[in-house]
């Protein structure tokens, strides 16, 4: 069945490890890029707002349960609560453990979860290579077959004309790149984006994609859109 609606997606961790925040945080603000809601804890919890109520409202409503598994989650009852509340409302949702030094536990052990990657030559997240995890996931479907692979898709392409750096460029190509075709609409969009946004226009990777397009879609291509690509894989 493939998602509409925007993504929402809950990320449940230990409050009381800079390490695991940091990590959270990082993640939230990669899949925010590609337009879904990412709730966390310490971020999305106003003061004086009843917390309870918000936590389970974010956990009911959420599609994708991710919480990321290190020693420290093992000693938050909260966590260990959510943990818990997920599985037993999973019906629809994808649960998404993210390993970081554990094992999913409790009732989330029937599921293999995904290791995180590290930078060269330590145990520090990398999340860049991180969040390419994630997505791969996404894409296969995991338990739930092409429920966010068209929506990831259309979310990377709409995005490129909100890029607001290069780096942000660069996740959004990095997401297009594991797609092999792509309809007429969609590469007029990718067109638009890298002439209207300098961000996209003036990133060093765009023409690598552009030549990547023409290998993998050269034949299905119209006649302007070959001669555009093929002068925006120049640049």
């Amino acid at each position: 069945m493939e998602i509409t609606k925007r993504v929402k997606i809950f990320i449940s961790y230990s409050t009381h490890s800079r390490r695991d925040k940091d990590t959270a945080s990082a993640i939230k603000s990669h899949l925010e890029e590609f337009d879904m809601e990412v709730f966390l804890a310490h971020e999305d919890i106003r003061s004086g707002e009843n917390w309870r109520k918000t936590m389970l409202k974010a956990l009911e409503s959420c599609d994708i349960f991710m919480p990321i598994m290190t020693e420290s989650i093992k000693e938050s009852e909260w966590a260990t609560q959510e943990m818990g509340f997920a599985f037993a409302i999973r019906k629809d949702k994808m649960i998404l453990p993210l390993k970081d030094g554990a094992n999913p536990r409790c009732m989330l052990e029937i599921f293999q979860g995904l290791q995180c990657a590290y930078l060269e030559g330590g145990n520090e997240i990398d999340s860049e290579k991180t969040f390419s995890i994630i997505i791969d996931e996404l894409i296969s479907g995991g338990e739930h077959p092409d429920q966010y692979k068209s929506v990831l898709k259309r979310n990377a392409i709409e995005g490129l004309l909100r890029s607001k750096n290069f780096m942000e460029t660069r996740r959004k190509y990095m997401v297009l790149r594991k797609y092999d075709s792509f309809t007429e609409n969609e590469i007029d969009s990718i067109i638009e984006a890298t002439e209207k946004n300098d961000q996209v226009r003036q990133y060093a990777g765009s023409p690598g994609f552009f030549r990547y397009i023409l290998r993998t879609m050269k034949a299905s291509l119209s006649l302007q859109q070959k001669k555009k690509i093929q002068n925006l894989a120049k640049n």
